[in-house]
């Protein structure tokens, strides 16, 4: 995928101009693709079909997501494309492939990415609910991983309250502390709600999450060190 003209390079009756052709028939022919071509392609073809202007690509990515037949790297980057594009109309598809206990893992993991950026954080409260239901205890501390890199305040609510529960099982509260302070949404109240959290907690591997997010983020290595220096 790629803008401008072919490169001057390319050899002679290797590349046609094709004219003038609409974003929705050129968005159709690369879906087409995306269902039926080799992987490398058709992974290609789901990114040129994702950026096309004035038509709806969601629905055709949804079905090369559903096909359990196409490779599953072509499955993944579909899954997540029609989150980034389909935004509030496609939460409930995304939830079903996130939910199907079957199926690749790496495939509903790619759900909840598209969860998690899908527009006006339309997909939020779904990974919510994962987080509060314990009936499938990896979508569970996917989607606490997943809130936290949705920079959504709602999201952090729930990770800073996951944290703070003692009825919590101890690795989804770590879950939900590696979560809460690491990727590019980390804020300063989220480390500070950190520090008072190592304080609240008798946890060992509690404080070593702890120590390892702040640590990870600006100024936090010379807290780290006086809690070395603290006997």
């Amino acid at each position: 995928v790629r803008v401008g003209p072919p490169p001057q390079s390319a050899p002679e009756g290797v590349v046609t101009d094709l004219g003038t052709v609409s974003a929705p028939d050129a968005a159709q022919y690369f879906v087409g693709l995306a269902e039926r071509a080799d992987a490398p392609v058709a992974k290609e073809a789901v990114l040129a079909a994702a950026l096309a202007d004035s038509t709806a690509v969601a629905p055709g990515l949804l079905r090369v997501a559903k096909d359990d037949a196409r490779p599953r790297a072509v499955r993944r980057r579909a899954v997540q494309w029609a989150g980034e594009v389909g935004g509030a109309a496609v939460v409930p598809e995304l939830d079903e492939i996130a939910r199907r206990g079957g199926d690749d893992r790496e495939v509903r993991q790619s759900a909840l990415v598209g969860l998690a950026h899908a527009g006006d954080g339309a997909g939020i409260a779904t990974l919510v609910r994962y987080v509060r239901s314990g009936d499938d205890p990896w979508l569970q501390k996917t989607a606490v991983f997943w809130l936290g890199q949705s920079e959504s305040r709602q999201g952090r609510e729930m990770l800073r309250a996951l944290i703070d529960s003692a009825a919590a099982p101890e690795d989804l509260r770590s879950a939900a502390v590696f979560a809460l302070g690491h990727g590019d949404g980390v804020t300063a109240d989220d480390i500070a709600f950190l520090k008072s959290a190592y304080g609240r907690t008798n946890s060992h591997e509690l404080k070593e999450k702890v120590l390892m997010a702040v640590a990870h983020n600006e100024g936090g290595a010379r807290w780290v060190l006086d809690r070395a220096r603290d006997d």
